[in-house]
């Protein structure tokens, strides 16, 4: 785990941002692999949800795993919203030259259509979904897989 920490935090320099090199973050990193544990557990859910009818399957998936899953998913996106707001955060309250032009050229020219559309889908849908009071949204496999469908669509945006 300690070398996929390392390895993923230098990719993400290489991958992601060189593509700004005037601009850098010590969080990205991080928020790079709490997405990449929230696409792993939506994926999991997903397979899990389209094998649960098959052998050996059926004999061992019930009604709480998907609960639990459910929980662990939302864990993740909240992690992951709140690496990706800290960033934000610091980098605006900081008022650095040389960080605040990331930020301002995306939150201009049509980008808050997009960055409003991940909020909805990527934070308020699992919120919403998943801790909901009558618990009984996230124990239904169908709804649960239509939000992971939904909450992967909303990262590929993002991380694209």
């Amino acid at each position: 785990m300690l070398i996929l920490f390392i390895t993923m935090s230098l990719a993400t320099v290489d991958w992601i941002m060189s593509r700004e090199p005037h601009w850098y973050s010590t969080v990205e990193g991080f928020q790079v692999i709490c997405g990449q544990g929230v696409t792993a557990v939506s994926f999991l859910i997903l397979m899990l949800i389209l094998l649960r009818e098959r052998s050996p399957f059926r004999d061992y998936v019930r009604r709480e795993h998907f609960n639990d899953l459910g929980n662990l998913l939302l864990t993740l996106v909240i992690l992951w919203t709140y690496m990706t707001f800290v960033q934000l955060l610091i980098c605006w309250m900081g008022n650095k030259q040389d960080e605040i032009p990331w930020y301002v050229q995306r939150l201009n020219n049509g980008w808050w259509g997009i960055g409003i559309i991940l909020v909805l889908f990527s934070f308020s849908g699992p919120v919403f979904h998943v801790a909901d009071p009558r618990r009984q949204a996230q124990c239904a496999a169908d709804g649960l897989a239509l939000l992971v469908i939904i909450v992967l669509c909303a990262f590929w945006i993002f991380f694209s």
